[in-house]
C-alpha cells in the first residue's frame, strides 16, 4: 500500500503514530497507533481523553467506519452490510461506525461510547 503521509507525535507524553495509506480500491486507510493500554494509563488522565483524542481524528477525516484493534490488519475494508461489520467484528475487538447506521443494530457487539463531534460510535463485542 503506498504511504501518503506518517507522523509520529508526542501526546500527554507517550508517543502516537499516525499513517495514512492509498488502498488499491481507491480508498484511503488512516490509522492511529497508540501504545498499549498498559502504558497509557500510566499517562493519560484517563479513559475518556483517549475517546476524545480518537473523536477529533474522526471528526477531522470523517471515516466510513474504523476498527479498534490489537495490530491485526484491518481485513475487510468495506463496513455496508451486516456481513462485513460481523467480520469486522470477529477479528477485532470492536468497530466504529456512524451512529445513524442501521447495521449497528445488526450484531451482537454492544454499543461503548459515543464519539459526538465525528457523530460515531465504538461497538465493542
Amino acid at each position: 500500500m503506498p504511504l501518503i503521509h506518517s507522523q509520529v507525535m508526542s501526546w500527554c507524553g507517550t508517543t502516537i503514530e499516525f499513517e495514512a495509506h492509498h488502498l488499491r480500491d481507491g480508498d484511503d486507510e488512516v490509522s492511529v497507533t497508540l501504545p498499549e493500554w498498559d502504558e497509557l494509563v500510566d499517562v493519560v488522565p484517563g479513559e475518556d481523553s483517549v475517546w476524545e483524542m480518537l473523536d477529533l481524528v474522526a471528526a477531522a477525516i470523517m471515516p466510513r467506519f474504523g476498527i479498534v484493534g490489537d495490530g491485526e490488519p484491518i481485513g475487510p475494508t468495506r463496513c455496508e452490510t451486516a456481513a462485513d461489520l460481523r467480520a469486522l467484528l470477529r477479528r477485532h475487538i470492536g468497530v466504529i461506525a456512524p451512529a445513524y447506521s442501521s447495521l449497528l443494530s445488526l450484531t451482537d457487539a454492544s454499543a461503548y461510547r459515543e464519539l459526538p463531534r465525528s457523530g460515531m460510535i465504538a461497538m465493542i463485542r
